[in-house]
């Protein structure tokens, strides 16, 4: 984080004090989100309706946030692109059937993989509402845009 302050401590002139305020850059807008930050009533929403989401909701999208949950295995360890990340291992493969607001699939950023992890992670990208659907029947609603998978 950038603290003009130590500048001025440090005995900086106050014209290069100014100059160094007018190009720091903010930092990117980011959010510290949680499944159930991202909660909605999913019985009403077979099929999807974006309205279901609400307004605080609706706010996320296009944010850069971050969200901590577990990886759905898949058939490959390492490589992976893109996965499935839920609120907690008993929606995972062996748990109960997810709600929409339960999963988010994300998407790994371009030339880049990460492997598949047991322990929860954290994955800090750009959230969007893209549904996924199967037949008629919606699966999955929320999307990131990975930057990072820790």
């Amino acid at each position: 984080m950038f603290r003009p302050w130590l500048l001025i401590v440090a005995g900086m002139p106050p014209a290069l004090l100014l100059a160094a305020c007018a190009s720091a850059a903010p930092p990117p807008e980011q959010r510290r989100l949680t499944f159930d930050d991202l909660k909605f009533d999913s019985v009403a929403a077979q099929p999807f309706r974006r309205d279901v989401l609400g307004k605080r909701i609706a706010s996320y999208e296009g944010r850069t946030v971050r969200i901590t949950g577990y990886m759905v295995p898949s058939f490959r360890e390492r490589g992976l692109t893109q996965f499935v990340l839920v609120r907690d291992n008993g929606v995972c493969c062996l748990g109960r059937e997810p709600a929409l607001c339960d999963l988010i699939v994300v998407h790994v950023r371009p030339r880049r993989t990460t492997h598949y992890r047991l322990e929860p992670i954290t994955v800090e990208g750009v959230l969007s509402f893209k549904p996924v659907t199967f037949g008629r029947r919606t699966v999955a609603v929320y999307r990131l845009d990975a930057e990072q998978v820790r």
